[in-house]
């Protein structure tokens, strides 16, 4: 006998409001667009899986397995058409209902005229936006829910790996334990690969160890996190992602005469683009879901302002350097 969790009150409002729309109201506290804050909660919480799915679908046997389909998959996967298709799958136009008062009429009364019904007619582009706004309620009931639903539509994406199951192939939602690396074997056997690299690389290897050492050090001294900083002091996966992050040097100098040594450290530089798209998609998912939880008077527009002023390139590069993590980069003497 399989057991079913009944969803809480809480879990009902938030579905309700995913589903609930309305043209004219303009009170971002009210439930009437409620469905738009969580929009902009979904449009995080897809690409952040997207680009998640990708890294662990991508074989990283292949060096520039990756790099080139990051921006394609998510351009693709976030069509709205393709969106569309998945609330058509899961028969989200059931659940919608418009915010005005409901027209009520008994189902006993037969003199009821006809027609009384109320019909409502929702754009393409309003449902692929519903879809998002049920994929964030979802996430925030359960990040594996909306796992769920979007294995659920997975043939509504553009698929790489014939023969799966699954549309999401990562084992596990990342949202408390990181990437499971250990799980998925090609990507253990690339991590091992690239600390033997670390190790190996003796002219450069003491500047990666001070330069991580140092960063934890500093990191210290500005937070109160210290499971984190102990995970990256473990040399362990996380210290490996470290020290890729860290290693800023650029091989794309065509007049550099690169030695059989150099080009493994490519593979580090490789690395080190592949998390970024990753940690685009994280900072992106956290800052949203940080705005939709801290300012609940805040529109979907002021969340998508808040978000772009946050995550521009000047504010980062501000904060990154404000804090003084630029003194631990690898190349950090370099003219770019």
């Amino acid at each position: 006998n399989a057991t079913v969790d009944i969803p809480t009150c809480e879990q009902i409002i938030l579905i309700d409001k995913a589903t609930s729309i309305c043209n004219n109201c303009t009170l971002a506290n009210t439930p009437k667009r409620e469905h738009e804050r969580l929009e902009s909660l979904g449009d995080a919480v897809l690409l952040f899986f997207i680009v998640v799915n990708i890294l662990a679908k991508n074989a990283p046997n292949i060096p520039d397995c990756g790099l080139e389909k990051f921006e394609f998959v998510v351009a693709m996967q976030g069509k709205n058409k393709v969106l569309l298709r998945a609330a058509k799958s899961l028969g989200l136009y059931r659940l919608v209902q418009h915010s005005s008062s409901p027209c009520w009429k008994s189902a006993y009364d037969e003199n009821v005229e006809s027609g009384t019904d109320y019909t409502l007619d929702i754009s393409e582009k309003r449902m692929s936006d519903i879809f998002e706004s049920f994929l964030g309620a979802a996430y925030l009931i359960d990040p594996t829910i909306s796992i769920g639903l979007l294995n659920e539509v997975g043939s509504c994406f553009p698929e790489f790996d014939e023969g799966s199951t699954h549309w999401f192939m990562a084992k596990g939602s990342m949202k408390y334990d990181g990437f499971p690396f250990i799980e998925h074997p090609d990507w253990d056997r690339e991590m091992k690969r690239l600390h033997q690299i670390l190790h190996s690389a003796q002219h450069i290897f003491p500047s990666f160890e001070k330069n991580a050492s140092g960063f934890c050090q500093h990191l210290d001294t500005l937070t109160n996190l210290p499971n984190i900083i102990d995970g990256l002091q473990s040399d362990s996966y996380s210290t490996i992602l470290l020290k890729c992050a860290l290693f800023d040097y650029s091989f794309a100098d065509d007049e550099y005469e690169s030695t059989c040594e150099d080009l493994w450290l490519e593979r580090l530089a490789i690395m080190r683009e592949k998390i970024f798209h990753v940690g685009n998609a994280s900072l992106q998912l956290n800052v949203v879901e940080e705005l939709y939880h801290r300012y609940l008077g805040a529109t979907s527009g002021d969340i998508h302002l808040q978000k772009i002023c946050v995550l521009s390139m000047d504010s980062l590069a501000y904060v990154f350097v404000k804090n003084g993590f630029h003194k631990f980069l690898f190349d950090r003497n370099a003219n770019e």
